[in-house]
């Protein structure tokens, strides 16, 4: 949940009552969070110890919780959030990306490779019918508990990445025993040897894995972008980030509706905290090395 200066909606007018009920003035409950309730919102931050950043983050939320806060209407996808990405692999056939870009879908990402040699066997036929159709391609990496030298150079290999393509380090419990799980210092050399080799930290993705290992955050995994899964309403984010980038929020039977995606069925989909523009230019902003 992240609401800021340009979100609109329920969300934000229960907000806005609640931070006059405070006695942080922001006027008129009008549902549009402009820069009254962004004074407001730092008025609160600051009155609760939290960073002022104007900004009702999850943190926010939660502190505003604990004094009888919440929202009258739950709405998904939450405001200033687009139900705009989908995550794919070979698993998902066929898949006719027209239908996907008019069922409303801006970006793919698609598995590329898995440790040190599995590689996608659709990843490079999808990418190019998911180029033709407009859409932005991202390519993950499962991690294992392989050489990761090898894991990010294989990676980098298959992914074929351009300027334009978002790159993600998938850090979850693996049930192969011959691979193992990646370790916290593993993902760290991963995401720092990508950024050598391309010149920004990849997105990383998981869910309790990152949080369970993290502990109270750390200074280099934080850096990267977070895609955040969680089947549930109300995520709750891994100490170290203030905010997802994107949120897992469906495995395509758990989790909130929709589930499924016209071109594809039911699949892994995705929210953006932001708007089209935003995630156009958060996927297209550049590996310079590339």
């Amino acid at each position: 949940m992240l609401l800021k200066t340009g979100s609109q909606g329920r969300e934000v007018k229960d907000w806005q009552n609640f931070l006059n009920a405070q006695g942080h003035n922001v006027g008129t409950a009008d549902g549009i969070f402009g820069p009254d309730t962004a004074a407001g919102t730092k008025a609160f931050q600051a009155a609760q110890g939290l960073s002022a950043d104007g900004m009702a983050g999850n943190n926010t939320i939660a502190a505003a919780q604990a004094l009888g806060f919440q929202f009258a209407v739950s709405a998904f996808p939450p405001t200033g959030n687009i139900n705009a990405v989908v995550d794919i692999s070979h698993f998902q056939s066929n898949v006719d990306f027209a239908a996907v870009k008019a069922d409303g879908l801006l970006g793919v990402i698609h598995k590329a490779t898995q440790g040190a040699t599995y590689t996608d066997p659709e990843y490079a036929s999808k990418r190019s019918a998911a180029l033709d159709q407009g859409l932005l391609w991202g390519a993950y990496h499962f991690g294992t508990a392989q050489d990761v030298p090898t894991q990010v150079t294989h990676f980098l290999d298959v992914a074929a990445a351009d300027s334009n393509t978002l790159l993600v380090l998938d850090w979850e419990e693996n049930g192969i025993a011959s691979q193992g799980t990646m370790s916290l210092d593993q993902a760290i050399e991963f995401v720092e040897r990508v950024k050598a080799a391309v010149g920004q930290y990849p997105v990383l993705y998981g869910g309790s894995l990152i949080k369970n290992s993290v502990g109270s955050g750390n200074d280099i995994l934080s850096q990267c972008p977070l895609w955040l899964a969680q089947y549930a309403s109300n995520p709750s984010l891994p100490n170290g980030w203030s905010a997802y980038h994107m949120w897992q929020y469906t495995d395509g039977v758990h989790g909130p509706e929709p589930h499924a995606v016209n071109g594809i069925g039911n699949c892994d989909r995705d929210v953006f905290a932001g708007t089209a523009s935003d995630l156009s230019s958060f996927w297209k902003s550049g590996l310079t090395n590339a």
